[in-house]
């Protein structure tokens, strides 16, 4: 062996010696630092402080507070190895020097340094878990101005072309380059995936923080930003195109050009708390471009952000890119556009309340152009949350065809001049709550005739405005207020504003209206506005609306209440067809300048407070003014004129009203003018009446109704399997359906109708096999039932056949899938069984007694186990306890009776003056007693305290003697020294005793005395009720007892007492019982003797009770009772002493109640006594209650009492003496005795013996006897015991000796089983205290003093009698309420309306473990839905390992894979091979938009990639030309890419008005108007021409321009200067007005035709003579179509012909028709003589003209010439106008 061993070594050695050394050599690895590389046998790098370590095995590289330098290298750390990471240790500090030293080669051409670059995945982390702890430090140091760096010098902190996650640590870089080149130093610059996690970023004076290159997404959370990037051009996080990023929980300041530019798409979300502030220094905080497939999208989610712009915008959303809103904060301040939104851009907000989703935007300049809200050419939609924009000029400019939406949420706009303007084709929807300010304009503006729209369906608008409230010019676009409620408001201090202006048509058909502080509410200039639902309240100061053009009212309601004019209609028809109107106003209804109302169906109210309820304008100089009534009713009223001063013609079928008020309104038939000027109310209605047809209607089939009246009918039942659907009308030949209720309410029509309640099927719901389907409309069941299907396998203790057993499973019958019956009886019955066997289910063991215990199966009984008993340990006291019967078994050990130990435990007997304290002997071994047992033993301990004698002073009754001050034991007896009794002749009340028995009335001592006497006198009282009134004294006298044995010669006497004495728990004090000395020999002594079969009841006696005798016989001696034979003591008390001597040889008792009690009932009483018994010989008995107790002729009662008593019984022998805390014997036979509850202070035997017999009671010590627990003890009982007439107790320290007294009792009867009764127990006028019983299922009302529940019981009354209560309860139904988190932590509920706990349900979810998580059951509740985890199950990976070789490009790996969830890792890695790469070929051309391919192969097949850059651009230019009001721009634009910008603006060229058109000419009382048009665009503008004033020449003067027209001499100066301010006349040129030219008839048709204001002809061109495109063209063909003029015949019109001044007559006549004027006949003001020279078509014209002074005669040679045929100068037709305008159609 050892030569085959030695063999391998040299073969060994002989192979070694022939491999080459490179097979030895380093391992060097792809990672460098400051051009130093990493290898197997190099890992430490040292640094100019610190180090760097690189671990192979675990690819890690570990910077230990390194610092570093470097002034060449591309990067200074650089690392191509897959997966690598690096651990900070401490601060690591890169300083980039400079980029080329002072003169070197490389001067001028682009550089850039890399402080750390990585081509593979790489990892970067603190180790501290501080990221303020671990940080990298970058400095970019200057290369200084004399050697300026070149442009496009790049500086990059880290620089990653693979997947990079950066992780709890502080990345700080400063770039210090010149500050006139643009530099390019970015913090971080990244072409793969970036994930950036706990870490803080600081940049400084760079030009970008992190810059993610083309499709490189990155995950930036819990990051704090600190930026502050200088440069033309900077960005903060900028976000390459086709990427999703998200920055999450990220905190801090970015201040740059663009903090924030996306090309992808971008999440926000702060959802962990913290604040990003974004401040662009000098563009957009937030810009968004569409670049790729999610391009340009930005989403706030849960987030918080704060936005700020110096001079530009705060949000720019570019062309298709968004921004979306979800629960999120975002606060934008900018000077120019807080959002810009532009073309197919959106945003919007989608999710949260306006709580937590809110945009706030905030301008800084709010002068004429200055900053805007949202600027939006795109959408704009709020679906929810809060939108604020504040300080702005105006709020939203929707431009071109833009889209604002606001559907929900609730929002403010405040802005200085409009809330919102749109000067396009864009559209706003309003459908939630938006508030609109605007204090010194308009609140929402529609303008420039576009075509913009505006809808409202929902929600609630308020317009708050200085101006106008919303302006409607949008020309062909429509307004549609469909919903909700628009409020309009003017802010001025006086009304000033006007509601509604609408140019542009306008449709109220939903919307509520109400206007408030506005002069003019609404002004309709539109002939197609409408009213069809909704409603308008109108309050305008000045006017309520105006109603121009036109106006249709189809539904709806218009309210007014206006002081000045309520609805004024003018130039059209206002046509009221529906709905209802109420107008009070001083002029409700006013018609003027042509306007005429329809009263078409409506129904209309109008109340006037100035004048009449409808006024028509008589002036028909600018049109007539009507109306007219053709359906509807109509009411008119006025509180001071008539109702209505014009008469109108009705339909036939309509009647009049009319009265002083409507009650009392009657009709008539001739209705004139007159008739309502009287009037002060008119009513018009329809009378007519129609068939109306009913169909399945319960009312009938048919009904003959007047036409507008009220009608209401039902439906019929609807037959089987249907429902009533709906209401149809039938007028004609057209169904309407008018209702769903199936009661109808309506109008009838103004003809036949038929009205029919429709019938549909029932449709909807399931049908079971027990249930039929329930329709989904009316909810009633119809159809049939489904048949059952017994195939549903549910084990379910329903529908077990039989229970699983020993041996057996579970067998159930299959139930139905529908309804759930089971099949058990069915001709289908089938059975499953479910489950297994049950096995043996042993139940406990069980003592055999006998030392074993037996199990039984609990399912079969015939299955038993046997075993014997084991465990346990035995004492003296106690057996062995079987661990698994519990019972004893085996034998226990003996009790050594012979400890003598002093302790309370062990007290028999305290010592007192007689004796020693006595102890009971205990056990040696466990301490137990002796007391009770057969061994019980005593011992001594001490001697007896010995008597300690207090002298009993002499009093009035008694002479002096001496006690015992410990034990009270009479030493020296007192003797009486009265020697009167009450009995005694004059001490008595004679006359009462004279009376016969019955039920007396005792008052006062001598009442009582003489019932004392009656019963000596042998009468019982029997059946008789003696009452005490009030307390008595019986001092003075010797109580003789009422009633007695009497001892005598000849035998016993017995007096006895059986009535009953009702003490009225008043007192008896000072009474001395003692009757020594009497004439008879007493035996029984008390307040009463003898007392048989009587009752003694409430009575509190105070006083002593004192006995001495020699004489033979037994005697009886008690405080209250001697002797009680078969009778009653109950509620009453003694409080003193007792004291018995005697010296025959009989047996004698005493008590501190009775002496002794026979078959007696003894309830509810006490003793606060000492009772002394003393006899020289034979038996002496001495208790509480009493000395002796029988039972012998029938049930002894003892119950309820406390004795608090001494008692001392003297005898020759002790054992003869005997005590008890009751009775010391008692003689009990047979059954029913009740001795119970009684209580006796502890201490009671002074002297004597305690025989077994003794009934003792319940021992208590005087702490306890004076405290709640003797009163509690006392009520319990009473309070089981109701009815039993005892008295209840109360406690009062200053009352009774501190002992309880009695009370009354107020007894609860809760009158509902299960509900325990209540008891109370006061003092005697006390109040009771309320409290509520509970029970399940019922509330409690209150308590009642009769059974009836009817009279409720006052608890503020005091109680002076024992009360009954009864409650009362209504019944409950528990309402869960919220879950709360009960002490478990399991969720319960409370009732909402009892507050009572319930259980909630909880269900579970079986969560199975997994290699990466836990399993867990989930527990949830299904009240609430929350839930908990439990029974966590740990889960777990199985690895198992691969190796894999390496490659040309990767490592070799040791590969562990988990078998159950594929997850693996790597580890142990081997270096790759290595590629060899050709010289490459270009596989892609690069272009102006991406960047090239270079491709390099390998002879394995691989490739590398390297990118070739981009190429330049080619650019076209296209010049957009100025417009009007908008700027012309250059657009530069590639022609190969989308690419484009612009630049070269040119200002905006301003309008090219025309000369205008004279829409109403000024006039020396009016101002006019001028509309001009711009020759450009078309806009056009007013102006208003100022009121014209005879003018006195000078510079202001319209003709002083003109050399031709004279100052002030000219006869037609003024009428010139009429014609020149209105409009009307031009010069002929700048300095010459030629007032003796001829007036063409071209030049005069067209200055009526600039009077009526242009309006645009309709009809084709009449004139051959009358070119197209001429300056009058329209003018002519206007005059034309409206026979102003006729032409001269044929189809000629001789346009440039003079007029004549015949002609100019005709054609103003004729305009004056066309005007609408009232043209009366006229007359020649004096005889012309050219009269006849008038043509035959102008005479009357002629004749108007001289009349209204228009056309005056010429003087020559003294005779004054109409000249007709003479031609118009331009004087005389400007003179001629003026004239016109001022006195024909200014005061028409």
């Amino acid at each position: 062996m050892k030569k085959r061993i030695l063999s391998l070594f040299i073969i060994l050695c002989l192979l070694l010696s022939v491999l080459p050394t490179a097979v030895f050599a380093a391992t060097e690895y792809d990672l460098y630092i400051n051009e130093f590389q990493f290898t197997s046998t190099n890992l430490t790098y040292t640094g100019e402080v610190g180090s760097a370590v690189y671990s192979p095995q675990t690819k890690t590289l570990s910077l230990n507070s390194l610092t570093v330098s470097t002034s060449r290298t591309n990067a200074l750390i650089y690392s191509n190895i897959p997966g690598l990471t690096i651990n900070v240790n401490g601060t690591t500090t890169i300083n980039l020097l400079d980029s080329s030293p002072i003169g070197g080669s490389d001067i001028g051409q682009e550089q850039t340094n890399h402080a750390l670059m990585f081509e593979a995945d790489a990892t970067i982390k603190g180790q501290s878990g501080n990221k303020s702890l671990d940080k990298i430090v970058i400095n970019s140091k200057s290369i200084g101005v004399t050697n300026p760096e070149p442009d496009g010098t790049t500086r990059v902190g880290i620089s990653s072309f693979a997947q990079l996650t950066l992780q709890d640590i502080t990345l700080s870089m400063t770039d210090n380059s010149v500050t006139n080149k643009v530099g390019y130093a970015s913090l971080i610059r990244a072409g793969g995936y970036t994930s950036i996690s706990g870490c803080t970023l600081d940049a400084q004076k760079c030009a970008h923080g992190v810059f993610m290159l083309e499709k490189a997404a990155a995950n930036i959370a819990g990051t704090e930003f600190s930026m502050n990037l200088n440069g033309t051009l900077t960005s903060g996080l900028n976000f390459s195109s086709g990427t999703t990023n998200l920055v999450s929980n990220c905190s801090g300041t970015i201040n740059a050009t663009y903090p924030l530019y996306s090309q992808g798409s971008v999440t926000v979300n702060n959802a962990a708390g913290g604040k990003l502030t974004l401040n662009g220094t000098k563009a957009a905080a937030i810009a968004a471009e569409n670049k790729g497939a999610v391009g340009g999208k930005l989403l706030f989610q849960d987030a918080n952000v704060v936005l700020t712009s110096s001079d530009s915008y705060g949000i720019h959303l570019q062309p298709n890119a968004s921004a979306e809103l979800k629960r999120s904060t975002v606060d934008v301040t900018a000077p120019n556009i807080c959002v810009y939104v532009d073309e197919n851009a959106k945003l919007s907000l989608t999710d949260g309340s306006d709580r937590t989703c809110r945009l706030y935007l905030k301008g800084t300049n709010t002068a004429e152009g200055g900053s805007v809200g949202i600027y939006a050419k795109g959408s704009v939609s709020f679906d929810t949350g809060l939108l604020s924009i504040s300080n702005v000029y105006t709020a939203i400019q929707n431009m071109r065809a833009g889209t604002v939406d606001f559907s929900g949420g609730s929002h403010t706009l405040n802005a200085t001049t409009c809330g919102y303007l749109n000067n396009g084709t864009g559209k706003l929807k309003i459908g939630g709550n938006v508030n609109v300010t605007a204090n010194a304009l308009i609140g929402i503006q529609l303008t420039k005739n576009t075509g913009g729209t505006l809808e409202m369906t929902g929600g609630t608008l308020n317009l708050n405005c200085g101006e106008t409230g919303l302006r409607l010019q949008n020309g062909a676009g429509k307004t549609t207020l469909s919903g909700g409620r628009l409020n309009i408001t003017g802010t001025g201090s006086t009304p000033t504003a006007d509601g509604i202006t609408a140019y542009s048509a306008i449709e109220f058909s939903g919307t509520e209206v109400f206007f408030q502080r506005c002069k003019r509410d609404l002004i309709s200039l539109n002939g197609a506005n409408k009213l069809t639902a909704g409603k308008l309240s109108l309050s305008g100061s000045s006017m309520g609306a105006q109603l121009s053009g036109g106006f249709e009212m189809t539904g709806g309601e218009l309210v007014s209440d206006c002081a000045g004019l309520g609805v004024v209609v003018t130039d059209g028809t206002a046509a009221l067809k529906n709905g209802k109107l109420t107008l009070n106003a001083g002029y409700p209804l006013y018609l003027q300048r042509g306007g005429v109302l329809n009263f078409a169906g409506a129904e209309v109210r109008a109340t006037a407070t100035e004048n009449c309820a409808l006024y028509v304008d008589p002036n028909t100089a600018n049109g007539a003014s009507s109306y007219q009534i053709t359906g509807g009713t109509v009411v008119l009223q006025s509180t001071q004129a008539a109702a209505n001063a014009v008469y109108t013609s009705l339909p036939e079928n309509y009647g009049v009203w009319v009265g002083a008020d409507e009650a009392s309104a009657a009709p008539v038939s001739n209705v004139t003018q007159p008739v309502l000027a009287r009037n002060k109310y008119a009513r018009f209605a329809e009378r007519q009446s129609y068939t109306l047809t009913l169909v399945n209607v319960k009312e009938g089939t048919s009904a003959t109704v007047v036409g507008g009246d009220a009608i209401t009918y039902t439906a019929k039942d609807a037959p089987a399997g249907q429902h009533f659907s709906r209401w149809e009308l039938t007028v004609g030949t057209s169904t309407t359906s008018v209702g769903t209720n199936a009661t109808y309410t309506g109008t009838m029509p103004h003809s036949d109708a038929t009205l029919t309640a429709v019938y549909e099927a029932c449709r909807g719901g399931t049908a079971t096999c027990k249930e039929r389907a329930t329709c989904e409309v009316c909810g009633k069941p119809y159809g049939s039932l489904a048949p059952h299907s017994y195939t549903a396998e549910v084990a379910d203790a329903k529908y077990l056949k039989s229970e699983a057993d020993c041996g057996h499973a579970a067998v159930y019958y299959k139930s139905c899938t529908g309804c759930g019956e089971s099949s058990k009886g069915t001709e289908f019955e089938a059975t499953f069984t479910h489950g297994e066997p049950l096995g043996h289910d042993w139940g406990a063991w069980t003592s055999n007694g006998d030392g074993t215990h037996t199990r039984v199966c609990a399912r079969d009984a015939a299955h038993t186990e046997t075993k014997p008993c084991h465990g346990g340990i035995a004492d003296c006291n106690h057996k062995p306890i079987c661990e698994d019967c519990g019972a004893e078994y085996g034998t226990g050990t003996n009790h050594d009776f012979t400890a003598e130990i002093v302790g309370e435990k062990y007290l028999r007997s305290e010592a007192d003056c007689d004796h020693a304290t006595v102890y009971y002997k205990s056990c040696t071994r466990c301490g137990e007693s002796s007391e009770g047992t057969e061994q019980e033993a005593t011992f001594e301990r001490g001697a007896p305290l010995g008597h300690i004698p207090v002298t009993d002073p002499e009093t009035e009754l008694l002479t002096q003697g001496e006690h015992c001050s410990v034990c009270g034991a009479v030493l020296t007896a007192q003797q009486p020294k009265l020697t009167s009794f009450w009995t005694d002749e004059g001490n008595y009340d004679a006359t009462l005793y004279a009376s016969e028995p019955g039920d007396w009335v005792i008052y006062d001592a001598a009442d009582l005395a003489a019932l004392a006497k009656k019963v000596e006198s042998g009468s019982t009282f029997k059946g008789c009720t003696v009452t005490l009134a009030a307390d008595i004294d019986l001092s003075g006298h010797l109580w003789i007892p009422i009633g007695y044995l009497a001892r005598t010669a000849s035998g016993p006497i017995h007096l006895v007492f059986e009535g009953t004495f009702d003490g009225g728990l008043h007192k008896i004090t000072g009474m001395f019982a003692c009757p020594q000395g009497y004439s008879r020999s007493i035996a029984e002594v008390g307040l009463f003797g003898y007392v048989s079969e009587g009752t003694v009841r409430d009575l509190l006696l105070f006083g002593t009770v004192s006995y001495s005798s020699a004489v033979g016989g037994s005697n009886s001696v008690g405080g209250l009772v001697g002797y009680l034979n078969m009778g009653t003591l109950q509620n009453c008390g003694f409080v003193g002493s007792v004291y018995l001597y005697s010296g025959n040889a009989f047996s004698h008792n005493a008590g501190g109640l009775t002496g002794y009690a026979w078959s007696s009932r003894i309830e509810n009483c006490y003793a606060i006594a000492s009772v002394e018994a003393s006899v020289p010989r034979s038996t002496i008995s001495v208790g509480g209650v009493g000395g002796g107790a029988t039972g012998w002729s029938g049930p002894l009662t003892m119950r309820n009492c406390y004795l608090a008593v001494k008692l001392r019984a003297t005898a020759v022998e002790d054992t003869r003496a005997y005590i008890g805390g009751l009775a010391p014997m008692n003689y009990l036979s047979g059954e029913g005795h009740t001795v119970e509850n009684n209580f006796v202070q502890h201490g009671f035997a002074v002297k004597g013996y305690v025989d077994e017999s003794a009934l003792n009671g319940t021992l208590l010590r005087k702490s306890a006897m004076q405290s709640d627990t003797l009163l509690t003890a006392l009520n319990d009982y009473i309070s089981r015991n109701p009815g039993s007439g005892m008295r209840a107790w109360t406690l009062d320290p200053a009352q009774n000796g501190g002992y309880p007294s009695f009370g009354v009792s107020v007894w609860f009867v809760s009158n509902l089983t299960g509900v325990e009764n209540g008891f109370s127990a006061l003092p005697v006028g006390g109040k009771a205290e309320a409290y509520a019983p509970t029970a399940t299922g019922y509330d409690f009302v209150g308590w009642y003093t009769d059974e009836a529940l009817t009279e409720a019981f006052d608890f503020t009354q005091p109680v002076t009698e024992d009360t009954v209560l009864y409650a009362k309860w209504t019944l409950h139904v528990c309402t869960p309420g919220a879950c709360i988190v009960g002490e478990n932590g399991l969720h319960d509920t409370l009732c909402t309306v009892c507050g009572k706990r319930l259980d909630c349900e909880y269900t579970e979810t079986v969560v199975d473990p997994t290699c990466t998580s836990a399993g867990y059951t989930v527990h949830t509740c299904t009240n609430c839905g929350s839930s908990y985890l439990d029974s966590v199950v740990e889960g777990g990976h199985k690895w198992g390992t691969t190796v894999i070789p390496p490659t040309h490009t990767e490592p070799g790996y040791t590969l562990y894979e988990c078998s159950v969830c594929k997850e693996s890792y790597k580890t142990d890695y081997t270096a790759p091979v290595g590629h060899a790469f050709d010289e490459g070929t270009v596989t892609k051309e690069a272009t102006c938009t991406a960047e090239g391919e270079m491709t390099y192969a390998c002879s394995c097949g691989a490739t590398h990639t390297v990118p070739i850059p981009m190429t330049e651009h080619e650019l076209t230019s296209v010049v957009t030309a100025p417009t009007c009001t908008e700027l012309g721009y250059t657009t530069h634009s590639c022609k190969h890419c989308d690419y484009s910008y612009t630049d070269t603006p040119v200002g905006a060229l301003g309008h090219a008005w025309d000369m205008g058109v004279v829409a109403a000419a000024p006039t020396l009382t009016a101002t006019g108007k001028l509309i001009q048009t711009c020759t450009v665009c078309h806009e056009q503008k007013e102006t208003v021409l100022p009121m014209l004033t005879l003018c006195e020449g000078g510079e202001g003067c319209p003709s002083s321009a003109y050399v031709d027209v004279p100052e002030s001499t000219h006869w037609a100066h003024v009428g010139i200067d009429f014609v020149l301010k209105s409009g009307l006349f031009y010069g002929t040129s700048d300095t010459t007005f030629e007032p003796d030219g001829e007036m063409t008839r071209a030049m005069l048709v067209t200055v009526l035709y600039r009077l009526e204001g242009q309006p645009k002809p309709t009809t084709e061109n009449p004139f051959g003579d009358v070119a197209a495109g001429t300056w009058y063209t329209d003018a002519v063909i206007w005059a034309a179509e409206n026979k102003i003029v006729n032409g001269i015949g044929g189809d000629l019109f001789d346009p440039d012909g003079s007029v004549t001044r015949e002609q100019m007559a005709a054609i103003l006549y004729r305009y004056s028709v066309f005007k609408g004027l009232t043209m009366a006949q006229g007359t020649f003001a004096m005889t012309y003589p050219d009269e006849a020279g008038i043509s035959a078509y102008a005479l009357e014209a002629m004749r108007w003209a001289n009349a209204e002074k228009l056309i005056n005669g010429t003087e020559l040679d003294g005779t004054v010439y109409l000249d007709p045929q003479g031609s118009a100068t331009r004087a005389q037709v400007a003179a001629i106008l003026m004239r016109y305008v001022q006195n024909v159609l200014s005061n028409r």
